[in-house]
């Protein structure tokens, strides 16, 4: 990282947009910049590093560690072949070794939120709220919601006086 102690900085723009939008502007930059290399006054990074994009992990390790400041150019063959890394499953959010406790909220956000958790992986739901299961359609989206074998409990919850 020797290359970065002079507190220099590296953008990337993206001049798509400006480009499109108000062409002349973008032209009137472009040809400052250009007068820059032509006087002198900038300089092209050098040397100019080509390699396959067979070899790009390779590459982008070699920058990442710092030890090349170079333009690069990634060549594309028609043959070339290119290293991907397969997509990973998915994890379950949810444990199916714990329990997932939902206090209150039986209407729909409350369907809404038991659904979501047993699509994660939660395979122990338990719903306390002041009704518990005197509502029949509380507890039916649990049971609805897969083949496999899930635990809910649906407790009332009184106030003694």
């Amino acid at each position: 990282m020797t290359h970065f102690d002079r507190t220099v900085s590296f953008a990337y723009v993206d001049l798509t947009l400006p480009a499109n939008k108000r062409p002349q502007l973008v032209k009137k930059m472009l040809s400052g910049v250009f007068k820059m290399f032509d006087l002198g006054a900038a300089k092209p990074i050098s040397p100019i590093t080509c390699f396959s994009i067979s070899n790009f992990e390779e590459e982008c390790h070699c920058l990442k560690t710092g030890r090349s400041i170079q333009k690069i150019v990634i060549e594309t063959e028609r043959n070339a072949l290119v290293k991907v890394s397969p997509r990973k499953k998915a994890g379950t959010l949810c444990s199916p070794e714990a329990s997932y406790l939902i206090v209150g909220r039986t209407g729909s956000l409350g369907r809404n939120i038991t659904s979501r958790l047993a699509e994660k992986g939660a395979q122990r739901i338990i719903v306390i709220s002041r009704t518990g299961s005197k509502y029949q359609r509380v507890g039916m989206p649990v049971w609805e919601l897969s083949a496999t074998e899930r635990q809910s409990s649906y407790t009332g919850v009184i106030r003694k006086r």
